[in-house]
């Protein structure tokens, strides 16, 4: 799962509708060579990486990366849609990540029970 995480001061609005939000925070930072390689791949390979923004911690919005784009600004542009009933679980939940970069792979399979 690809964990966006927004930053201090990013806008973002949770009442509007989802298509709208999407389009608030599908751009994202610049990610190294290496590791936007191989989450183009891991898209590729899967049909959809499963997608998710958080504030603090807070999931604030799911979604299913099916590709991206780098934009004129040097950002990364994410082709988002609906996510699967993987995120009923997650919609609105609230975890302690570590302080650090502005995304991140996560297996919340490794979380402690």
């Amino acid at each position: 799962m690809h964990v966006a995480r927004l930053t201090r001061g990013r806008t973002l609005d949770v009442r509007t509708p989802w298509l709208e939000r999407t389009a608030q925070v599908s751009e994202q930072p610049a990610m190294p060579d290496l590791t936007a390689a191989l989450l183009g791949v891991r898209m590729r390979v899967s049909g959809g990486l499963p997608w998710i923004a958080t504030v603090s911690g807070l999931v604030v919005l799911g979604a299913e990366a099916t590709g991206w784009r780098t934009s004129e600004r040097g950002t990364i542009v994410f082709d988002l849609r609906p996510p699967g009933s993987w995120f009923d679980g997650l919609d609105g939940r609230w975890f302690r990540f570590r302080e650090g970069r502005t995304w991140f792979f996560w297996d919340p399979t490794r979380l402690p029970q």
